[in-house]
């Protein structure tokens, strides 16, 4: 079967929010919406999404269903999700792949909804966007989330020729750890070691991989170790380490060229020297893409050139098919 793009998004389209994952309060979850509301879509909400069972946000059924209901309906062009956390995984044996294949439509979510987007690439199509969930946009800063939103917004519409991602001006700055440049599709995100062995494990061969934790640089080592024994880092054709300022909860962690803990003298840089650099491909670092503050959306299934050398990363192609 020949995989067709999702339509791309204009103003006014109608976005599905959804809650595939961790419950919030219902507080956070109307602020996260309302906050929404002025990016020039209609909004549309999940008839689970308000639930809650324990830590999920409703039973495993109730969160597919959801998800399935906004793939099959016909109104809906995008599907955003409201919040991450653990639980996205569970869903595999309740997701319907042929349909969904059916009906390629945009997934939009970050972190733990990564699960969602590399099941979408292994059993239905490639295309989807790890971005922010709704619920960070009431702790971001306005003038990141609109550097963000215009990259977003071109990936999303079809922007119809290259593009880069704006890396001037950031705090803190974008750093080449390996010199070189490659042209490749782009994967990863959030913890993408817990695809390993699972029937969603992501293929790094003549990637691009976005690498990320969101966590401390003890289980960065553990993280690194684990991609290295089952051979995937000597897959992939280039690197993106993620800028480490996670909304600000662990800020003097934000530059990996310094960061360091207590009592522990081993640093993600050090990491990165033993496992990403000797490889010898083309490696960003400081990117703020996935958990950092700012984070520019990852557009799943684009081409993407990664110049390590001029600090640039040029999005080649549209995700999306623009009506004529």
């Amino acid at each position: 079967m020949e995989l067709t793009k999702p339509n791309a998004l204009s103003e006014g389209s109608r976005i599905g929010l959804v809650s595939p994952a961790r419950a919030i309060p219902l507080p956070h979850m109307e602020e996260s919406i309302t906050a929404a509301q002025n990016l020039g879509y209609e909004l549309v909400v999940g008839k689970y999404a308000r639930e809650k069972v324990g830590y999920f946000a409703g039973t495993h059924e109730q969160r597919s269903a959801d998800l399935m209901a906004m793939f099959q309906d016909v109104t809906i062009e995008a599907i955003w999700c409201i919040h991450s956390g653990i639980g996205a995984e569970r869903l595999f044996p309740w997701l319907d792949f042929g349909i969904i294949r059916q009906h390629p439509k945009l997934l939009v979510g970050h972190s733990n909804i990564c699960q969602l987007h590399f099941m979408l690439h292994k059993h239905a199509f490639p295309w989807s966007i790890c971005f922010q969930s709704l619920s960070v946009f009431r702790q971001q800063k306005p003038e990141e989330m609109k550097r963000a939103m215009r990259c977003f917004n071109k990936i999303v519409r079809g922007h119809g020729r290259p593009w880069d991602f704006p890396l001037e001006d950031l705090n803190p700055p974008v750093e080449s750890l390996v010199s070189g440049r490659i042209r490749a599709p782009i994967t990863g995100g959030g913890e993408i070691n817990l695809t390993l062995g699972t029937p969603w494990e992501v293929d790094f061969e003549g990637k691009i991989v976005v690498l990320d934790l969101s966590h401390r640089n003890m289980l960065w080592s553990g993280f690194l170790t684990q991609l290295n024994y089952a051979n995937k880092l000597r897959e992939a054709a280039g690197f993106i380490i993620v800028a480490q300022t996670h909304l600000g909860e662990v800020p003097e962690w934000g530059n990996v060229m310094e960061t360091g803990l207590v009592n522990d003298k081993q640093t993600l840089r050090s990491y990165l020297d033993e496992f990403i650099t000797p490889l010898n491909k083309p490696t960003l670092m400081n990117v703020p893409m996935e958990h950092s503050k700012g984070a520019f959306p990852i557009p799943y299934g684009a081409e993407v050139e990664l110049n390590a050398d001029e600090k640039r990363i040029t999005v080649l192609e549209d995700i999306v098919q623009r009506s004529s």
